[in-house]
């Protein structure tokens, strides 16, 4: 059975419906068999990626996804699932507070990586978009700025943080400062170009 699934792995980019169905047949019946198997953590990542991209069944891609972090704690693959949760909790299932603890989480276990910028992102969009957080979302931002200078994702947060303060929240002093404070932090941004276009916009009001 895990030879024939090693050989069957690759052709499930050409399946139909049907035999996407049996493809999950299969692979439980091998996870019930070898649950601790080399293979078995990109098993159940097949299983999650055929329930939300083949069959459209967000919900029991999320389950799958969970299953694959309570299971693996140590899959190399365990951040890029983590944020595929954080995801799904917001898009498919509403629920942002676990959306929020999941981005919490990625930072207090990876703090000053890549992983830890991106979550602080995600984390601040959401609670600027979904639950008009818009101080909250601030915080957020500034925060990546600050702990994560380097970040290729600072410029465009100091940005929002202009945006937050010139549209929700009509404060126009604070927004200008924002909006200088990307011109002169990150000069070779294309963020930067877009704060002096803001500042024009402001000062022709």
């Amino acid at each position: 059975l895990r030879q024939a699934l090693i050989n069957f792995y690759p052709t499930l980019n050409d399946l139909k419906l049907s035999d996407y169905k049996k493809a999950l047949e299969h692979y439980a019946e091998f996870l019930d068999k070898f649950d601790h198997d080399e293979i078995s953590p990109e098993i159940l990542l097949r299983i999650a990626e055929i329930h939300l991209e083949e069959l459209k069944s967000p919900a029991r891609a999320l389950r799958s996804y969970r299953r694959y972090l309570e299971q693996y704690p140590f899959a190399r693959k365990r951040l890029a699932v983590l944020f595929q949760v954080g995801g799904l909790l917001i898009n498919h299932e509403r629920d942002y507070s676990s959306a929020l603890d999941t981005y919490a989480d990625i930072s207090r276990a990876y703090p000053q990586t890549e992983w830890d910028e991106k979550a602080k992102f995600a984390k601040a969009n959401l609670l600027s978009r979904y639950l008009s957080d818009f101080l909250g979302a601030i915080e957020a931002y500034e925060d990546l700025v600050e702990r994560n200078f380097q970040s290729d994702l600072a410029p465009e947060a100091q940005f929002r943080v202009g945006k937050i303060y010139e549209i929700q929240l009509n404060d126009k002093l604070r927004a200008i400062d924002s909006y200088q404070k990307v011109i002169d932090r990150f000069p070779g941004s294309g963020f930067s170009t877009q704060a002096r276009d803001q500042l024009e916009k402001i000062r022709r009001r």
